[in-house]
């Protein structure tokens, strides 16, 4: 299973939704990089039973965005936080006044 590290930024957002399990197997593998091997070792139980925590914890991360999307939103502000500055910094006042209205009619 390759590591889909946009999950971090899904956890940071709806990890206190998740069961106390889920949410130790998806911090010990994403944030302090532990295989399963390690995680299952840790908590005393199977690989099998970490990677069932791991997939339904992610699936119930992916659901809780679809339904909210605050994520996307996030990133959208974020990437548009981002041009506005570049904006400022190369002079271009009028291009920052433009993105910086598109930004507040998107709220």
């Amino acid at each position: 299973m390759g590591k889909d590290f946009s999950i971090l930024g899904l956890f940071d957002l709806y990890g206190p939704t998740l069961s106390d399990r889920q949410n130790e197997v998806l911090k010990s593998y994403y944030e302090y990089d532990l295989s399963l091997g390690e995680i299952a070792d840790n908590l005393g139980v199977s690989r099998q039973a970490v990677m069932d925590a791991l997939r339904k914890g992610t699936d119930a991360l992916k659901s809780a965005e679809k339904k909210l999307g605050f994520y996307q939103r996030i990133q959208n502000w974020n990437r548009q936080a981002a041009a506005v500055q570049a904006a400022v910094g190369e002079g271009r006042a009028a291009d920052a006044a433009a993105l910086l209205e598109t930004m507040r009619s998107e709220r």
